[in-house]
């Protein structure tokens, strides 16, 4: 085994009182641990994919957020930043939903569009209340933020 691994995974001890045996290194330890969080995620991958045609399998964040991140919006969308307008203090992100057709303009902090790195031709998840939300139809042609 420990030829087959970057790292020794197994410990062997020759000889001695007992007749020498092997043990676990602590490298080989944790790829047990990562083993058996693998066998969970994706267990929880294939419950979701019994559970949900609208899952798109075409993103990994879609994908991996759908069965790790708990939220209590249950209004939530994927998609892709097409446009920041960078305001000082509030700004405005438009995002192109996974559908390829629809786009929302959400309004964010500057800081935290900072903190969350957002840039045009980003995955992101869009989660919302209901009662934050508003509509207002535009042209294409409207820059975000307008």
């Amino acid at each position: 085994m420990n030829q087959l691994s970057e790292q020794p995974l197994v410990d062997r001890a020759t000889g001695g009182k007992g007749g020498g045996g092997a043990v676990l290194t602590r490298y080989g330890q944790r790829l047990i641990q990562l083993y058996d969080l693998l066998a969970q995620i994706q267990q929880k991958a294939f419950d979701v994919l019994s559970d949900d045609d609208a899952l798109p399998l075409d993103s990994l964040l879609a994908a991996i957020s759908r069965f790790s991140l708990q939220t209590s919006a249950r209004n939530q969308w994927f998609g892709t930043i097409t446009g920041r307008d960078r305001q000082q203090v509030q700004q405005h992100v438009e995002v192109l939903l996974a559908d390829g057709k629809t786009r929302l303009n959400v309004a964010i902090t500057a800081q935290s569009a900072e903190k969350l790195g957002l840039d045009e031709g980003q995955e992101v998840l869009v989660p919302a209340q209901s009662a934050m939300g508003r509509h207002h139809p535009r042209s294409r042609s409207s820059p975000p933020g307008r």
